[in-house]
């Protein structure tokens, strides 16, 4: 039986997803986006091996990092400091990660009325 082993993304692999994922974005978030990020780029989480890196930097602001974690496949946003990452916390879509990096809290579903 063979397995698959795990690889990490490729730049070309972020590009691509970015290229997916921003184009999704509504006005303002696309703006916002367009004011943070940065050319994607390898991060090493706090205490991780340098051999395969599982995370990537495509936003940042103010200390804060968007990353995509290419295990858990989602955006997150993490503290970023001399290239490091800490306090990686996942919030799955880019709207999501966007809000977070600015603060933002997401409106409440609206509530049906019996």
């Amino acid at each position: 039986m063979d397995e698959e082993v795990w690889e990490p993304w490729t730049a070309e692999e972020i590009d691509a997803l970015l290229a997916e994922d921003v184009p999704q974005l509504s006005r303002d978030e696309a703006a916002s986006f367009a004011l943070v990020k940065v050319t994607p780029r390898a991060l090493a989480p706090k205490g991780a091996a340098q051999e395969k890196l599982t995370h990537w930097l495509v936003a940042e602001r103010l200390g804060k990092a968007i990353y995509w974690d290419s295990v858990a496949e989602e955006y997150g946003v993490g503290r970023l400091k001399d290239g490091i990452l800490s306090e990686p916390e996942n919030y799955g879509e880019l709207t999501w990660a966007l809000d977070e990096l600015f603060g933002q809290e997401r409106p409440e579903e609206p509530k049906e009325h019996w």
